[in-house]
């Protein structure tokens, strides 16, 4: 073989190997672990890329929050998810550590999800990870790492408003109403949607005082006659401000999951 064509060959064999050794040794790197029908793990570990949904926020009023964060490094949150369809699920949130960007401190939640939920193939168990940055002074996300993606601004904004913390808590109050209206963009297409939040009336879970809050997702927001795509009801802890349960109803009125509170740390 020519010398020179086999000094190429082993320089992309070097490198292909160095990229390889990089992907799996990236410790930010999540990992997403599925089960065949035989219950056998298939791991696929993935770099993060765009997410193919787009996400603005067209209209929101500014917040007067009356809470501060309830974050501490150390905390551990521990959900369980149970959906009526027969597919459950387990999530915790650990916050692990705090970060200076740009000048500005975050904390750093690490979340682990697991469950089985159903589709026309049967169940399928799933295992996943993600990291949510939170700004330390307002609750606001940075970014959002996890299954593939790193999701910033209004796309982190959107997608983690029903989860365990989002910034809009720190405002709540007996009175509190609220909307959100975005669009979201797939591809060449362009939909109109809001979330309208309101504080329905105080309720006791497991003898923690909540704000219930009714939360409606609506397509079209703009027509005469408007599109509920499904509502939420999640009862908010008056004084932490952090989720303790969350119901989900689809547009035909069906209760689809719940999700509580199990244990904190």
């Amino acid at each position: 073989m020519n010398k020179k064509i086999l000094i190429v060959l082993i320089s992309v064999m070097c490198l292909v190997a160095i990229g390889v050794l990089l992907v799996f040794n990236d410790k930010e790197n999540p990992e997403m672990v599925l089960y065949d029908k035989n219950n056998n793990s298939i791991k696929q570990t993935e770099k993060y890329i765009v997410n193919p949904v787009k996400y603005e926020i067209t209209s929101a009023k500014n917040l007067r929050r009356n809470a501060n964060v309830p974050l501490s490094v150390g905390q551990e949150f521990r959900y369980y998810l149970n959906k009526y369809d027969g597919g459950y699920g387990n999530e915790t949130y650990n916050v692990e550590r705090i970060e200076i960007i740009e000048g500005k401190v975050y904390y750093v939640v690490r979340v682990n999800k697991e469950g089985v939920f159903k589709s026309d193939d049967g169940s399928q168990h799933i295992e996943f990870t993600q990291t949510i940055y939170y700004d330390k002074d307002n609750g606001s996300v940075l970014k959002l790492l996890g299954l593939g993606k790193v999701l910033t601004g209004d796309d982190a904004e959107i997608t983690i408003s029903e989860s365990f913390f989002a910034s809009w808590m720190l405002a709540l109050d007996d009175n509190f109403k609220w909307k959100q209206e975005y669009t979201y963009t797939i591809g060449e297409k362009t939909k109109k949607k809001s979330k309208e939040y309101e504080v329905v009336n105080r309720d006791k879970v497991e003898g923690i005082e909540c704000f219930k809050v009714k939360v409606t997702t609506i397509s079209n927001p703009e027509e005469i006659i408007k599109k509920i795509t499904y509502k939420s009801y999640l009862w908010i802890d008056a004084k932490k401000r952090i989720l303790i349960k969350s119901e989900y109803w689809s547009k035909g009125n069906l209760r689809t999951s719940e999700t509580n509170l199990v244990s904190e740390l």
